[in-house]
């Protein structure tokens, strides 16, 4: 009985100690840096690697270090999504012999990392072309439709933010060159705002890119100014010609009088 009792004790210890050995080894993940957990992710996801307890425990680690506002890169996020898409697709269908047909988990897997998210808008966005690609795979064009909806709306909120950006660093280049007194290099970078399609945006962003357009048109003509060709090929549609238009004029007017013969 006493040897019985032993070996329970002994069994329950180890037990315990391998338990809090794997807490333990999950922690330490978690307080790697981003640049060391993504090494580890590479590690851990390879393809001949994979396994239902590798796929688990990438789950585990990737929503405890989201949990815990740990800076993780999007990169890592998304091999962990993809290691479970590759482990599900490997696996038969126990009633038709088959791949799966569901890809529950790796769904379950993106919604539970989306809910998680903060300030990620080109991960949410990856996120959701994952699970059109998931939905693809399964042939379910309703809802491929409707996530492919879902993915291009998070993708339109980063590429405006990122063309807004864009398009007001190239104004500031353009004002940097004047400056210097390159006028030529200014004009490529002036052009560039100018040329942004800003009817097209959203609604909400329309007065800051037609604010940036206007200042393109008239960095056009500071850097035109003098040049009578190169003002005389500006071309500015009714709306711009409406509020930047007597200013060109005026530079043309300027230009021929300088190259009027004398």
């Amino acid at each position: 009985m006493k040897n019985l009792c032993f070996v329970l004790l002994a069994v329950l210890f180890f037990g315990f100690a391998h338990a809090q050995e794997v807490e333990n080894g999950e922690q330490q993940t978690v307080r790697l840096n981003a640049q060391q957990f993504e090494i580890w992710i590479e590690t851990q996801a390879k393809p001949n690697n994979l396994n239902q307890q590798v796929v688990t425990n990438l789950e585990k680690v990737i929503l405890n270090r989201l949990q815990a506002e740990k800076f993780t890169t999007d990169d890592a996020v998304i091999a962990v999504v993809s290691a479970w898409i590759r482990f599900e697709s490997r696996q038969p269908n126990p009633e038709v012999g088959k791949l799966p047909v569901t890809y529950s988990e790796s769904k379950r897997v993106i919604q539970e990392i989306i809910k998680l998210l903060y300030g990620h808008p080109l991960l949410l966005a990856r996120l959701l072309q994952k699970n059109a690609y998931l939905l693809a795979l399964l042939e379910d064009k309703q809802q491929e439709k409707l996530a492919h909806d879902e993915a291009l709306k998070a993708l339109n909120q980063v590429r405006i933010e990122v063309d807004r950006q864009y398009v007001s660093e190239n104004l500031k280049m353009g004002d940097t060159l004047m400056w210097l007194g390159d006028k030529k290099q200014a004009d490529t970078f002036y052009f560039t705002a100018f040329a942004y399609p800003w009817p097209i945006v959203p609604d909400e962003w329309d007065w800051a890119f037609r604010n940036m357009h206007m200042a393109g048109a008239r960095g056009l003509v500071e850097a035109r100014r003098h040049d009578l060709a190169a003002l005389k090929s500006t071309y500015f549609t009714p709306t711009t010609a409406a509020e930047v238009g007597a200013k060109l004029q005026d530079a043309i007017k300027e230009a021929e009088k300088e190259n009027a013969p004398k």
